[in-house]
C-alpha cells in the first residue's frame, strides 16, 4: 500500500515464486535474481500453505499477463540462513538454486546490481514486490 506500479522491465531482477503443482501453481512471494542460477528471497518465502517453493518465474511484469520473454525454472535447492528466527523475523533471508541457467538479456532479465560505493544516500531505497499499491487494489 502506498507504492506505485512499475513500468514493464523496470526491475529486470524481480522474481516471482510459485508453490504447488505444475497444474496449479500459486504465485505468492518475490525475490531478486542475483546470478544465472540463484535467487535471493526472504526465508519465510520458502514455505507456504501450498507447500515448499517449487518454481521461479522471471521477466514478469503483471501477474495477470504472460509475455514471451518470461523464463520459468524449477527450484533445485533452498538454502535458508541458519540463524533465521521466524518468531521475530530476524535473519529472514534465503537463497533458491534454480535447476537451469537463466538467459540474461540486455533489456529483459538481469541480476540485481550490488552496491559497490561506500558512500550512499541512506534515504533513497526502492522495495519491489507483487503487492497492492492501494487499498482494494
Amino acid at each position: 500500500i502506498g507504492g506505485v506500479n512499475a513500468f514493464p522491465l523496470e526491475f529486470p531482477h524481480m522474481a516471482l515464486l510459485g508453490y504447488g503443482t505444475e497444474e496449479d501453481i500459486q504465485w505468492l512471494c518475490g525475490g531478486s535474481l542475483i546470478s544465472e542460477k540463484f535467487v535471493l528471497t526472504a526465508a519465510h518465502c520458502i514455505y507456504s500453505r501450498f507447500g515448499n517453493v517449487a518454481y521461479v518465474n522471471l521477466g514478469v511484469h503483471q501477474l495477470s499477463s504472460i509475455k514471451t520473454y518470461e523464463q520459468r525454472f524449477k527450484v533445485k535447492n533452498t538454502y535458508q540462513y541458519p540463524n533465521y528466527n521466524p518468531l521475530q523475523s530476524y535473519n529472514d533471508i534465503a537463497l533458491l538454486e534454480l535447476e537451469g541457467k537463466v538467459f540474461i538479456g540486455p533489456d529483459t532479465i538481469r541480476p540485481a546490481c550490488l552496491q559497490t560505493e561506500r558512500n550512499i544516500d541512506r534515504n533513497v531505497f526502492i522495495a519491489t514486490g507483487w503487492g497492492a499499491v492501494e487499498i482494494g487494489g
